[in-house]
């Protein structure tokens, strides 16, 4: 029976000696992984607010882009309205005068209809409201 007593001993002084060692350890470790948490957690913090940073500036340009670009689209889609108006009726009163026929003069000399002085004038003043006055945009849209 002696040897089993030496045995267990043995066996309990190196356990104190790896129970010491490991708990000193454990504590390194326990102070390394706070360290590292608290590192990443100010990580993680500074890159979601650079990221709101950047998505508001984005927006904010966005808005901007949209904002002008409506009011110059708006400008070019009525100048090319206007412009095709005008052609056209310019080609159809070519048209009227190639072909002199009673209907066609008729349709030509009624005072009804503006002539192409007046058309070519509320264009240009449509024109320059819109391009003028950005609330005009607002009531049209």
């Amino acid at each position: 029976m002696k040897k089993t007593e030496k045995k267990t001993e043995k066996q309990k002084s190196p356990k104190k000696k790896n129970a010491k060692k490991k708990d000193a350890l454990d504590l390194i470790a326990k102070q390394l992984q706070k360290e590292f948490n608290k590192k990443m957690q100010s990580l993680v913090e500074s890159t979601q607010q650079d990221t709101e940073r950047t998505i508001k500036t984005l927006l904010q340009d966005a808005q901007e882009k949209i904002k002008t670009g409506s009011v110059t689209a708006m400008n070019e889609v009525l100048q090319m309205v206007i412009t095709q108006y005008q052609d056209t009726h310019e080609a159809a009163t070519e048209e009227n005068k190639a072909v002199p026929d009673e209907t066609n003069q008729e349709t030509a000399k009624s005072p009804d209809q503006p002539t192409k002085a007046k058309r070519q004038s509320r264009s240009r003043k449509i024109a320059s409201t819109t391009a003028t006055n950005p609330s005009a945009e607002a009531g049209l849209s």
